[in-house]
């Protein structure tokens, strides 16, 4: 418990989140080229290790349409932490999970984005208000 005057510094217990962009639009339909569908900035410490992570929804528009999604840093040119490839069963939304640690080389913030590229078929990053798509990050340890 914090007392009047006391200074609080986020990313002090472990698991904590300290950044989070919640998005409740679908994006356009993604094309060859990679694209940024969500972005979040955090306040990290140098050498503490972080969780990112993005959560959500992608659809294709027939069985089998496949693409990938990353995780960068910085922008779309910026090194990729993390990359999964998608290829949806159906012609749903199809749920995505992607996370990668990271660790922290300088103090301040740092903007984390997630991008998406279709390889085969159409793909689109699914949201709105009941089926949010999450990117946060979390402190770990350090």
């Amino acid at each position: 418990m914090s007392s009047a005057g006391q200074q609080l510094v986020a990313g002090r217990v472990p698991g904590e989140r300290i950044a989070t962009t919640v998005s409740t639009a679908n994006s356009a339909a993604i094309t060859t080229t990679e694209t940024i569908v969500d972005s979040v900035t955090a306040p990290l410490v140098t050498g503490r290790v972080y969780r990112v992570r993005w959560a959500g929804h992608i659809l294709g528009a027939a069985i089998s349409d496949q693409g990938l999604i990353r995780i960068r840093e910085t922008n779309v040119a910026g090194a990729a932490i993390q990359i999964g490839r998608i290829k949806t069963p159906t012609a749903t939304n199809y749920p995505i999970d992607l996370e990668a640690e990271f660790t922290a080389v300088a103090t301040g913030n740092k903007v984390f984005v997630a991008t998406l590229q279709r390889e085969v078929g159409t793909v689109t990053r699914i949201a709105n208000a009941t089926q949010p798509v999450y990117l946060y990050v979390d402190y770990i340890r350090g």
